[in-house]
């Protein structure tokens, strides 16, 4: 703060100018100056009272000014201290920022690391598959060279007439010393003979439950047939097998089982190929869900016997469809007169009463049956001979339908 004070001269009545200064605060004391003058200003008059009001009037706006600055200097304070909370803030967020960033960097770099692993992993994978290939196709070579090596040690005889209970290695050895005309036959080495195909053995169709879901997997082998590769032997073809159609899609352990049963056979599923059945429909149903369970197998060289085939519909006597197939095919079986008409029985509900006690009479013995069963074999004999009893008592009181 700045005081200018100027002495006023005796004889002049020139006004003194006071020069307006602000503090640091902003704070106008120009009228403050020229009061704090008047107050310091020494003089001898003595004080009237005018002068006394008006140095009154100075110390009091003196006050207010004072106030007025500390005022202002709290505001500042606080904004200072206000400045100061933002730095800190700011410098904590650019700590931060700084964590981030590193860690940030920690991920690039980690994540180059993975990268770099994977393709190292990936070029292993591609090499290694490359090897396994080479070694697939060198043992499949060395397989093949086996096969041939193998086969060349072989010797195919053929039009050879084939007899009932035959020994195909004392065939062999009859063969090369009766038409080879070779010495001692017996001096050669057989390890193995056997015929190519089994001569015909008749037709045989396969029909029942056999608690078996095959769905639609293929019930024949492609390109079985070995000896069409041979030359000089006579080449049998198997018909065309139509592929099969079913309306149950699973295959279960005993499916699988009946499967490499038809391939050992030869056997085929008439189910959803032949006749009316194009579609392989349902054969048993629960409430639990419906399956193929009933089949017919016939080789694919007997199709031609079976006019036709189907699934009927379910009955109340069973939770299986009846099979029901056609075959077609001429009887060269020699006449046996047998008579065209038969004698059927036909049961009169009279007589149940009297049956009734027939069977009240063998009670004993039927027990006696039923106790005794210790063994599934005594089972089956029991179950045979209680059959018999039904049987015969049923016959006994109808003898006068006869």
């Amino acid at each position: 703060m700045t005081l200018k004070v100027k002495n006023r001269p005796k004889k002049s009545k020139k006004k003194s100018k006071s020069k307006s200064t602000k503090d640091n605060s902003g704070v106008n004391t120009d009228d403050c100056t020229g009061d704090i003058a008047n107050v310091n200003k020494p003089s001898n008059t003595p004080l009237t009272p005018n002068v006394l009001d008006t140095t009154n009037t100075s110390v009091i706006r003196l006050e207010q000014c004072t106030k007025s600055l500390d005022d202002h200097l709290d505001q500042i304070e606080k904004s200072t201290q206000l400045i100061s909370d933002e730095y800190d803030t700011h410098k904590q967020n650019f700590t931060d920022i700084k964590d981030i960033k590193a860690e940030l960097n920690k991920i690039s770099s980690q994540f180059k690391t993975n990268n770099s692993s994977v393709n190292t992993v990936d070029k292993k994978l591609s090499e290694s598959l490359d090897v396994m290939k080479r070694e697939n196709d060198r043992l499949r070579n060395e397989l093949l060279e086996v096969q041939m090596k193998a086969m060349s040690n072989n010797l195919i005889f053929y039009n050879i007439p084939e007899v009932n209970d035959e020994n195909c290695r004392n065939t062999i050895g009859k063969f090369c010393e009766e038409k080879l005309k070779i010495e001692n036959p017996s001096n050669i080495v057989v390890t193995d003979a056997y015929r190519l195909d089994l001569k015909e053995k008749g037709t045989v169709f396969v029909c029942g439950d056999l608690n078996s879901r095959i769905g639609e997997t293929n019930d024949f082998l492609y390109n079985d047939d070995l000896d069409k590769y041979i030359e000089s032997v006579e080449q049998v073809q198997n018909p065309i097998i139509s592929n099969r159609s079913s309306m149950d899609k699973f295959v279960n352990s005993f499916g699988r089982k009946l499967l490499q049963m038809c391939y050992d056979t030869g056997l085929t599923a008439a189910n959803g190929r032949l006749g009316n059945d194009k579609h392989g429909n349902f054969t048993f149903r629960t409430a639990n869900g419906r399956s193929v369970n009933d089949y017919l197998l016939v080789s694919p060289c007997d199709y031609e016997l079976i006019s036709n085939f189907e699934v009927l519909q379910l009955n109340e006597f069973s939770d299986h469809s009846p099979l029901y197939f056609e075959l077609d095919f001429t009887n060269n079986r020699p006449s046996q007169n047998i008579p065209k008409f038969h004698t059927y029985i036909k049961w009169d509900n009279n007589k149940n009463i009297d049956y009734i006690q027939l069977l009240h009479n063998q009670q004993d013995r039927l027990l006696s049956l039923v106790n005794d069963i210790s063994t599934l074999d005594d089972v089956n004999d029991s179950v045979r001979k209680i059959t018999q009893i039904l049987y015969n008592s049923a016959f006994e009181v109808s003898e006068d339908l006869f």
